[in-house]
């Protein structure tokens, strides 16, 4: 038979597992949820990068237009016709109704380049603007959860940019 003393020894190092272990779980918990940040709380939470070591972009045209990476970044040269696409990024997964901004980074060294903003779903520009200054940035809305940014000659080829950054944000909101 069993002796009571060590019946509550046994049932209290029980509850002491329990109650521990609970204690336990709910610390991590505690981090893991405070350790997460949440868009509208962080700022600016990016949601595109241009990645030269595994591209997240393609050329229109292999045949005219060709990507080199260099130190400064994608060098472009294009005989494409005015107005047609050069350049474009993989589709990137946006929220619809949402103000984004990309910002970017180009050297134009032959002719003249726009960059523009494409609804993937509808297949319209939600923005273009012609590359003046080498720094910029251009603000959208969303209209579909799909978009692409594309750049495009608008002179008479050849073209020649070297696209050195390339990011999409989505600014906190208000």
């Amino acid at each position: 038979m069993r002796s009571p003393l060590g019946m509550l020894l046994k049932v209290s190092f029980g509850i002491g597992v329990v109650a521990a272990s609970f204690w336990i779980t709910s610390m991590v918990l505690d981090f893991w949820r405070f350790g997460q940040q949440s868009p509208q709380a962080s700022g600016p939470q990016s949601i595109f990068a241009l990645d030269m070591a595994r591209p997240n972009w393609t050329v229109i045209s292999p045949s005219a237009t060709t990507a080199t990476i260099t130190p400064k970044g994608i060098s472009l040269e294009s005989t494409m016709p005015t107005n047609e696409y050069q350049w474009q990024t993989n589709y990137i997964l946006v929220q619809t109704n949402t103000s984004y901004v990309v910002s970017y980074e180009v050297e134009i060294t032959k002719g003249r380049v726009a960059i523009g903003v494409l609804d993937v779903s509808n297949n319209k520009w939600i923005t273009t603007k012609d590359i003046g200054t080498r720094s910029d940035t251009i603000a959208f809305t969303a209209p579909s959860p799909q978009i692409r940014v594309i750049l495009f000659g608008t002179s008479q080829p050849p073209t020649a940019a070297t696209l050195s950054s390339l990011t999409i944000i989505m600014p906190p909101k208000q």
